[in-house]
């Protein structure tokens, strides 16, 4: 690997000290060390500033911005990313912590590969505590290079964290952040790239991302998750550069989460005018529309169904996950 290669990664953050000290040190671990690190605090007025300076002064690797007044999260991310001179980027949350073979890891790739337009790492999904919630880079077919439009009907479901990928600098020419959908534009965003470009998987845990109460996506309620999957969809359906098969497999696909979601919150209303919408799409999955039938006609029965299959299969689950990914929780500490 070339040592002139650089990544430049930005934690935005805000009134996050002792969270954003983690996040710090788990760059400064990593094993390559050609990077740049922007803290980009959005006004706290507390101990971050204070936090960020030390390590300014420990590391010249470290740089420090602070708002004035506080600009709202997107703008901050937007200012973050605009800073960025270097061939590599990567967004690293205040909340969350790299692995340190990370970087490593993923330039190696990208130098491999070098028509992909990122590379994504497995992100842990995980609590304070080590519970080990989900991991969706362990949900794909497969791992290696995805080629459009493959790795965006891939994707749908089971997005890449942002905490475990590497960007090449040039996306920022094509992709544009949908500042209108602030609770997923980070999946927009995502979509968007592998409708363009090749994308490379890796299944190899590179970072955790931290599940608790005050986290931003945590505390959102449902009926934001609601109108940011129905502008994704929307967004996916007018595509002008997708071909229309594709643009309506991934705004089914989309629709899709948006169903399940109303189930989990027993909308049945809801969930019915989105099947009526994608009923080809629905009809491929048996149970999936005997679930629907039921739940319209006899309610009590599937919930009880339900709630028998989901306690058998959270504990099947739990377990599998807490086996292979548990001994991560260590770089938390």
């Amino acid at each position: 690997m070339k040592s002139c290669t650089t990544i430049t990664t930005v934690i935005p953050t805000y009134q996050r000290p002792h969270l954003l000290k983690k996040a710090i040190e788990s760059v400064l671990n990593q094993t390559y060390p050609y990077f740049q690190l922007l803290i980009c605090d959005n006004a706290s007025g507390d101990e971050t500033a204070d936090v960020a300076n030390e390590y300014c002064k420990r590391d010249v690797r470290v740089k420090y911005h602070c708002h004035t007044t506080n600009i709202g999260m997107m703008e901050n991310y937007k200012f973050g990313i605009g800073s960025i001179q270097t061939e590599f980027f990567s967004i690293l949350s205040d909340d969350d912590i790299l692995l340190p073979w990370f970087y490593e890891t993923a330039l190696t790739s990208l130098i491999n590969t070098p028509d992909a337009i990122f590379f994504a790492g497995s992100t842990i999904i995980m609590t304070q505590k080590g519970k080990v919630i989900r991991v969706p880079l362990s949900l794909w077919k497969r791992a290696g290079i995805f080629h459009p439009p493959e790795g965006l009907l891939e994707m749908i479901g089971k997005y890449p964290i942002p905490t475990g990928i590497i960007f090449r600098k040039e996306i920022l020419n094509h992709v544009a952040i949908d500042e209108e959908n602030p609770l997923v534009w980070d999946c927009d965003f995502l979509l968007n790239s592998a409708k363009k470009f090749p994308i490379v998987i890796s299944q190899k845990p590179c970072a955790i991302f931290l599940q608790h109460a005050e986290s931003y996506s945590f505390s959102q309620k449902a009926i934001l998750w609601e109108n940011s999957f129905s502008r994704l969809a929307y967004r996916l359906e007018n595509s002008f550069d997708l071909p229309a098969p594709i643009a309506k497999e991934g705004k089914n696909r989309v629709l899709f989460e948006l169903y399940n979601l109303y189930l989990q919150h027993k909308k049945i209303e809801k969930a019915s005018l989105i099947a009526a919408q994608i009923s080809s799409f629905i009809s491929r999955n048996r149970k999936t529309a005997l679930n629907l039938k039921i739940h319209k006609f006899h309610p009590m029965i599937i919930n009880i169904i339900n709630f028998l299959r989901g306690i058998k299969l959270r504990i099947m689950v739990e377990k599998k996950l807490q086996k292979q990914y548990k001994k991560y929780y260590t770089y938390m500490k």
